[in-house]
C-alpha cells in the first residue's frame, strides 16, 4: 500500500511539472556565463526537473550503498 502511494503521489507531480511547462512555452534566453542561448521555456523547465530527478536518484543510491556498506 505504501508503494502505491509513492506512485501516485510520483504521478501526480509529474503531471503538475508537464502542465506547468506546458502553459509557459515562450522562448526566454538562458545565460551560462560564458554564452547565451534561447530555448523554449518548456524545455528548461522539464530538462531542471529532469535534472534534479537525476541528482535526488544519485544522492539516495550512494546513501543507500553507504548503509549496506555498515
Amino acid at each position: 500500500m505504501k508503494n502505491q502511494w509513492r506512485v501516485i503521489v510520483g504521478i501526480l507531480l509529474i503531471l503538475v511539472i508537464v502542465l506547468f511547462a506546458v502553459a509557459n512555452n515562450m522562448t526566454v534566453p538562458i545565460n551560462f556565463g560564458f554564452t547565451t542561448i534561447q530555448s523554449p521555456l518548456i524545455l528548461v523547465i522539464i530538462g531542471s526537473a529532469l535534472l534534479g530527478a537525476l541528482i535526488l536518484l544519485l544522492v539516495s543510491t550512494s546513501a543507500m550503498f553507504r548503509q549496506k556498506k555498515n
